[in-house]
């Protein structure tokens, strides 16, 4: 319990207030039809971007904050034996505007580090440890270049603060990499978007009856858009609440047990007491002795 809850009193290093998921589905591509996905990207960016109170937005597989997903790779360092394994988010350059992380060291993604796809971002665990790179404090570490056994240069561009999955959980080292135009799919990714707050009320309403049309994009449309928080209950309901209730659960056995010792306890002392009170009057001590 103690444990829970100075995870939950943390900085989760992230911030969801004001923000939402755009789920689109695909229809199936036509005989002979290809996928633009650098112009469907920015279709998508354009229309979204000009509907009135969005500030932010941006695309990532597997990595927004309370996501019931992980993803993970494993990362050699510069050709050695040991295998890093790290938690990997793959994001566009938005994303860490839009979760308001906060930036230690280097810089973000730009729109070169979607081209090239050899950029990477990193956070630390709750010790500074960042995995490929080892421990230490975050803001004196080196920005470096890791070589891995594929002969890809990764260029670390940037180190943010440590951030969690959710509130409940501990700091994890993180490796980010810029996602490719050609990687995205809209019907498979998480497309988050950051909203004023003097335009958060009713925005899923207004922006399903004016945005289906616009967003008709390919073979992509528009399906619904969820409130960042229906997410994060729903995360916290299906696990955190799951691993609470087996917390109590033993916490409720242990009390139970030394209830139960102590009940005991007390019981063998008065029937031992009793037991030599019966034998002090058989052998004709008086009330007041006993």
């Amino acid at each position: 319990l103690y444990y829970l809850g100075k995870n939950y009193l943390e900085d989760p290093g992230f911030d969801t207030s004001n923000t939402y998921l755009i789920r689109m589905g695909k229809k199936d591509l036509a005989l002979g039809e290809q996928e633009d996905r650098a112009t469907y990207l920015s279709q998508l960016e354009d229309r979204v971007m000009h509907f009135p109170g969005v500030e932010n937005m941006a695309i990532s597989y597997l990595s927004i904050p309370y996501s019931p997903y992980l993803n993970a790779n494993g990362y050699l360092h510069n050709n050695d034996s040991v295998w890093f394994m790290m938690k990997l988010n793959k994001v566009t350059p938005g994303f860490f505007d839009l979760y308001r992380m906060k930036l230690e060291r280097g810089r973000s993604f730009d729109a070169n580090d979607m081209i090239t796809g050899t950029s990477m971002i990193l956070t630390p665990d709750r010790n500074g440890n960042m995995g490929i790179f080892g421990s230490g404090p975050v803001p004196a570490r080196k920005i470096e270049t890791v070589k891995l056994s594929n002969g890809v240069q990764w260029n670390v561009v940037g180190v943010y603060a440590k951030t969690k999955q959710t509130f409940y959980d501990p700091y994890t080292s993180t490796a980010y990499e810029a996602l490719k135009p050609s990687d995205i799919d809209f019907a498979h990714m998480d497309i988050s978007i950051r909203v004023s707050r003097e335009h958060s009320d009713g925005f899923v309403d207004r922006f399903m009856a004016t945005m289906r049309e616009p967003l008709f994009i390919g073979q992509y449309f528009l399906i619904t858009v969820i409130p960042s928080r229906e997410i994060e209950k729903k995360t916290i309901d299906e696990f955190v609440t799951d691993n609470l209730n087996s917390v109590f659960a033993v916490t409720a056995f242990l009390m139970l047990n030394i209830f139960l010792a102590l009940l005991g306890t007390f019981w063998s002392r008065t029937q031992s007491r009793l037991s030599e009170m019966g034998s002090r009057l058989a052998m004709a001590a008086s009330q007041r002795k006993v």
